[in-house]
């Protein structure tokens, strides 16, 4: 039944790809732009893989987290710190 599932639905995709009208193509061009997956979703979907709570409208207000620890430390002469955070892996921190 699954055989004859992927078969059917494979020959309707070929048609609809080949298909000279124009109504046709456009709708499969849509159809496939709507599917097709972003750069800003591959990388929160990368994000996740590290951190299952990542929320990307939390992300400006983390990074300024960061970045400002880092900076203080940087005017402050912490050299330890620094080098903690530019070498090795990040989950160390």
């Amino acid at each position: 039944m699954r055989k004859e599932y992927r078969e059917i639905k494979s020959a309707a995709r070929e048609q609809l790809e080949t298909a000279h009208n124009p109504v046709i193509r456009g709708a499969v061009m849509a159809v496939d732009k709507v599917k097709s997956e972003t750069q800003w979703t591959k990388a929160v979907r990368e994000m996740k893989k590290y951190d299952a709570e990542f929320d990307l409208e939390e992300l400006p207000f983390e990074a300024e987290e960061v970045f400002r620890e880092f900076y203080c430390n940087y005017l402050a002469g912490n050299k330890d710190y620094l080098k903690l955070c530019s070498t090795g892996s990040a989950s160390v921190l």
